[in-house]
């Protein structure tokens, strides 16, 4: 009977995911919720242009010093001189949404965004939806939300502006290491934001071609993806 209780004691512990970084058992717990912040003054639009010119020739000037001190593979390049040039990129994307951001409008319906991501979290693999901060191992925060027209039949016009930190299940050095190096970038999503420490937090803004509903799926595929390519199985080598 002792060595039975031992064994079950052992397998809860196995599946638990620890606080201090142990090995996480997919579906990771996530709470979803909604959070505004204050908007940004309001540009004009040669003020934006100005602002978007400037934060890019930054980060390619940067970027020219680094492949100058460091090489043109960004691969061989120390930790730090990467970190800066990202920063530069994620302040240029800032700037391009920036004035799509300005206005109470975008602080509207978020909390319907948290529930068609909770819904249609339901048959997830990746993670699995938890009540709380504390009893989560991530943390998405649906900030703004923006519908943006265009005369591309194939282009995003919903979007959702949302953040990623880790819940009280996931310390901040452990979510930096997981975030450190990640592509986030693609189709349907743009990272705005990388933590560049512990206390950091990851911010993107998501599309989608269809509606809000379906926008909140592209804001969970993010998260899915990366939990899959951070934590999910080992993939299997070829022989």
């Amino acid at each position: 009977m002792l060595r039975r209780t031992a064994l079950f004691a052992l397998l809860l512990c196995l599946i638990t995911v620890r606080p201090g970084g142990g090995q996480e058992v997919l579906p990771l717990p996530v709470f979803v919720t909604a959070q505004t912040f204050p908007l940004p003054p309001v540009l004009t639009a040669e003020q934006h242009g100005y602002a978007i010119k400037a934060a890019q020739n930054e980060m390619f000037a940067l970027a020219a010093q680094m492949r100058k001190e460091h090489g043109d593979k960004m691969e061989s390049w120390p930790p730090e001189a990467v970190q800066a040039v990202d920063e530069k990129e994620d302040a240029w994307n800032r700037a391009k949404v920036r004035g799509y951001y300005e206005t109470r409008d975008t602080q509207l319906g978020l909390d319907d965004s948290v529930q068609d991501f909770v819904r249609g979290a339901a048959k997830s693999k990746a993670l699995t939806i938890a009540t709380s901060a504390d009893a989560a191992a991530f943390v998405v925060t649906i900030t703004n939300r923006r519908y943006t027209p265009t005369d591309d039949v194939t282009g995003n016009r919903y979007f959702i502006r949302f953040r990623l930190r880790p819940g009280g299940q996931m310390t901040g050095e452990r979510f930096l290491g997981l975030t450190r190096g990640y592509k986030w970038n693609q189709v349907w999503a743009q990272v705005l934001t990388r933590p560049g420490d512990a206390s950091g937090f990851v911010e993107l803004d998501a599309g989608s071609m269809a509606s809000f509903k379906n926008c909140a799926g592209s804001v969970r595929a993010v998260v899915e993806r990366f939990i899959w390519e951070r934590l999910g199985p080992a993939k299997d080598k070829k022989k």
